[in-house]
């Protein structure tokens, strides 16, 4: 699930609301516990996850360790997850799944296998789609690619991908803070502390230090 941003911009469409988060990492987890209060959160392992909420969307944004330039490329990190994502897929029966991740996500391995286990379900399928959020007003560049898998022709036949409006790009102290403002900061080392300690706990973290 990530830190719940893809989730947080469904909801604020106001036509959906949040069923169901599945996460790893603990601090992502407690974001998306703050955000989405009323959703139930499995903090944990995927492959361990057995309790699945019904729903009519599921966005799945998995991994990229294998595929990111920010990642370390572990191979075989990716394959072991991929039965555990279709297993919480089958069971929560989405009429459409949306996939958001790297560019080259699309062409690995576990990504075609995870679709051609979901292709008897889901016949109909867009993308990948490639859109960098600056086009779109973001004051930063994000390369991503979208993919979409349904269930019905009707929402196949519906679908429009989205082209970049336009608008009056904002200048970088427009998105600063007013002067005077007062910051509560964290201190470095203690931020340091804190990053490195995830290690001891065996998460995902351990070996970005």
């Amino acid at each position: 699930a990530g830190a719940g941003i893809g989730t947080a911009i469904f909801c604020d469409t106001q036509a959906y609301t949040a069923v169901m988060e599945v996460e790893i990492e603990e601090d992502s987890a407690s974001v998306l516990k703050h955000n989405f209060p009323h959703s139930y959160l499995f903090n944990g392992d995927l492959r361990d996850c057995h309790i699945t909420a019904k729903a009519d969307v599921a966005f799945v944004t998995l991994s990229c360790t294998e595929s990111s330039t920010l990642g370390d490329g572990g191979e075989g990190y990716f394959d072991n997850v991929i039965l555990g994502s279709f297993k919480i897929l089958k069971s929560a029966e989405p009429r459409v799944i949306f996939f958001e991740n790297v560019p080259s996500f699309y062409n690995s391995r576990p990504f075609k296998d995870l679709r051609e286990l979901l292709s008897t379900d889901y016949p109909y399928w867009v993308g990948p789609i490639r859109i960098d959020s600056y086009h779109f007003g973001s004051i930063a560049k994000r390369d991503r690619s979208y993919a979409l898998c349904m269930r019905e022709r009707e929402d196949f036949e519906s679908f429009r991908i989205p082209e970049p409006p336009a608008f009056r790009r904002k200048k970088l102290k427009e998105y600063l803070d007013p002067k005077g403002t007062e910051h509560e900061w964290k201190p470095l080392d203690k931020w340091m502390a804190s990053f490195q300690s995830k290690a001891e706990k065996n998460n995902s973290w351990a070996d970005r230090s």
